[in-house]
This record gives structure tokens, C-alpha cells and sequence, in this order.
């Protein structure tokens, strides 16, 4: 085992053992995957799943880790899913500002005893802020509000200042926020152990701010409201989202060949349509969600990038044969690794993914197969 690899599961291991310590829970795993995100809860317990480490991690990479791990941590450690279910609004956007400030809520309480979790959540929220192109801000944008309470809360809680990149998204914020619900903001503090207490006033700060505010359950009869384990299901899926086949896929498939998407040289993948293949990137762990299409313009997927993808032409060059597309993939990586690829050759070529799937069930894959080879 190399020394990057050593250092990758000691990441892995220690992160696990402070997610525990930080949720003051014996109940508790950790699931690494490329691009995973979110919690989940079983009868046995609860997981929290994180992106997969790189092999070479920066300190800058691990901050972030940490805090992204210290933030699902304070979630399983102060927040209960029955109170929040009961309170939370009907309303999408409504319902996405609460959980935003329910998640500052739990922050603050582990920022106030833990400094070295506070150090952590600010450089979260400041790659967050960023990936997000919140420095890039340059005016209010409805879908914006629920991340723009979010972040004032925090440092209204905590007394902690705005990340940087969050400063240009705030400036077109702060007033607004502060006009409608300015005092009942800073009254927050007084609640802040007090879940259901704090709730209700996030509620009445919906209010303010004209948004509606209505729970879920209101206005249900107690026969037909949905069950308290229906309510947590419903809410893991609103804080985290199914994983894709292609990402359960490529996740077995790096763990199974003790590699990362950094290791990669060239990449055969499933673009059915121009858009699938972008849509693909992030799945497979090539790219963070939502920066697909960077890989393209940046230059990083064509022949002389840094990761090559589809050097055959793809399907969409092939015609798409259904049959023969998972044959073929596996024949140009083999090319590309025995270096027989001529003018399509990646130079240096070591390792190659092949990622190819087919059917559908509800918006995924009905199944999927991604292949690792090396040389």
C-alpha cells in the first residue's frame, strides 16, 4: 500500500472517530463516496455520508472535510427530526430557509464549546460560499434567501464573521433581512437550546419576511397525518437526496481499486446526449456537483487535458449501438493503456474508467457498470 493511500484511510479513520466523539453517539458511521453529501437513518442507527478524500490532501482540503463532517456531527448531536417534521413548512422554499436555519441553530451550539469545530465550519462555509459563486454576487435573487438566512443567523448565533465569499452575496441581504425581521433575528439567541421554541420563531419570521409558514401537518387530522418515521424518511430525503447509480457504482468501484477520481487517466463514459455527459462528471466523482460544465470550458476533458473523456468520439460519434457501447469502451481504454490509440492517444495513460449504464427507474439508471483498468 503506497504512503498517499496510508494517509487517505488514516483521513478516512479519524474522520469517522470525530464524527462520533462530535455526535456523542455510539450509533453512528461514515460513508465515504465521491460527490456524497447528507445523512441517512436505519433502525441499526444513522450515517453520515462525506466526499471521498483525495489521495494527496491539502490542509486546506481537510479543513474543509472536517467541517463538512462537524456540521452532519451537530446535526445528530442537537437536532431531533420529530420536532423538526412537525414544525417544518409545507412551503418548498419555506421548508429549505427553515432547515437552513435549524442547521445554523445546531452549528451555533457546537461553535460556542468547540473552537476547533468553529475553525472547521468557517472554511465549510467559506468553499461553500464560493462554489456556490456567492463573491460573485451581484444582486437579490429570490433563490438566494434561504442561504442568505442562513448565514446571517450564523453570525448573529455564534458572533462569528461572514466568510469572505459570502460579504458581496450580503451586502444585497443584510438590509432587507434586517427591515423585515431585524428584532426577531437578534431575539433568536434566547432559544437557542430550545428547539421547538426556536422553530416557532423562524416560523414567524417566515411571516415576516411574507413567506408562508404553515407546517405540513396543519390542518390534518391525526388519522390521516403521516407517520413520525414517514416524517424522518421524508426529511433525510429533503437534507440529502437518493445517491445515483452511477455514484454507488463508481463509489464501489474506487474503493475496489484502492483509487480516486484524481488517479484517473482517461475516462470512456455513457453520453447518450450532450448533456448526460456533463450530468456524468459529477457523478463519477470527476468534478464537485454543479461544475460540469467548467471541466469542459476549463479544457480539462479533451485530448491534451488533464483527464481526457470519451477520446473514442463517445456514443453520440458511434450512434449510440446499445449492445456494443460497453465492448467498445472497454476496447479504446485498452488501446489508450497499451498505448495502440495513435492519433487519440492520451500520453502516459496508467489508469482508465469506463462508466455505462442502461433502462431507466423513476430518473436513474435500471443499471449500471463502471469498470476500472491499469496497466
Amino acid at each position: 500500500m503506497s504512503a498517499d493511500q496510508d494517509t487517505q484511510d488514516l483521513i478516512k479513520r479519524v474522520t469517522e472517530a470525530t464524527v462520533k466523539a462530535v455526535s456523542a453517539r455510539d450509533d453512528v458511521s461514515v460513508a465515504f463516496a465521491p460527490g456524497a453529501h447528507g445523512l441517512s437513518h436505519t433502525e441499526e442507527g444513522s450515517q453520515a455520508r462525506l466526499p471521498t478524500p483525495t489521495r494527496k490532501f491539502n490542509p486546506g482540503e481537510l479543513k474543509i472535510l472536517r467541517g463538512e463532517a462537524d456540521a452532519a456531527a451537530l446535526r445528530l448531536r442537537y437536532h431531533d427530526p420529530k420536532v423538526f417534521n412537525r414544525q417544518r413548512p409545507g412551503s418548498a422554499n419555506s421548508s429549505e430557509l427553515f432547515d437552513a436555519a435549524e442547521q445554523a441553530r445546531v452549528e451555533a451550539l457546537g461553535s460556542r464549546f468547540m473552537a476547533g469545530v468553529a475553525e472547521n465550519l468557517d472554511g465549510f462555509h467559506e468553499d461553500r460560499c464560493r462554489q456556490k459563486g456567492y463573491h460573485l454576487a451581484m444582486q437579490r435573487e429570490q433563490s438566494q434567501i434561504a442561504d442568505a438566512v442562513g448565514l446571517l443567523l450564523r453570525e448573529k448565533l455564534t458572533g462569528q464573521p461572514l466568510p469572505p465569499s459570502a460579504a458581496p452575496l450580503m451586502e444585497f441581504w443584510r438590509p432587507w433581512l434586517e427591515d423585515k425581521a431585524g428584532n426577531k433575528i437578534s431575539e433568536l439567541k434566547s432559544c437557542l437550546h430550545d428547539q421547538e421554541a426556536f422553530g416557532e420563531s423562524i416560523r414567524h419570521i417566515l411571516e415576516d419576511l411574507d413567506m408562508p409558514a404553515d407546517s405540513e401537518g396543519e390542518g390534518e387530522s391525526e388519522e390521516n397525518s403521516p407517520s413520525e418515521d414517514q416524517d424522518e424518511e421524508q426529511d433525510m430525503d429533503h437534507e440529502d437526496g437518493a445517491d445515483g447509480a452511477a455514484e454507488l457504482a463508481s463509489s464501489e468501484a474506487y474503493e475496489e481499486a484502492g483509487i480516486g477520481p484524481d488517479d484517473l487517466s482517461v475516462v470512456e463514459l455513457h453520453d447518450a446526449s450532450a448533456p448526460g455527459e456533463i450530468f456524468a462528471y459529477e457523478y463519477l466523482g470527476l468534478c464537485p456537483k454543479g461544475e460540469g460544465g467548467k471541466l469542459v470550458s476549463d479544457g480539462v476533458t479533451k485530448l491534451g487535458g488533464r483527464l481526457p473523456v470519451n477520446t473514442s468520439g463517445g456514443l453520440l460519434r458511434k450512434g449510440h449501438p446499445v449492445g456494443a457501447t460497453g465492448i467498445a469502451q472497454i476496447v479504446e481504454l485498452t488501446e489508450q493503456l497499451q498505448g495502440r490509440a495513435g492519433e487519440r492517444q492520451v500520453d502516459g495513460a496508467k489508469v482508465g474508467l469506463a462508466h455505462n449504464g442502461g433502462g431507466s427507474i423513476g430518473n436513474d439508471a435500471a443499471a449500471m457498470c463502471v469498470t476500472i483498468l491499469s496497466r
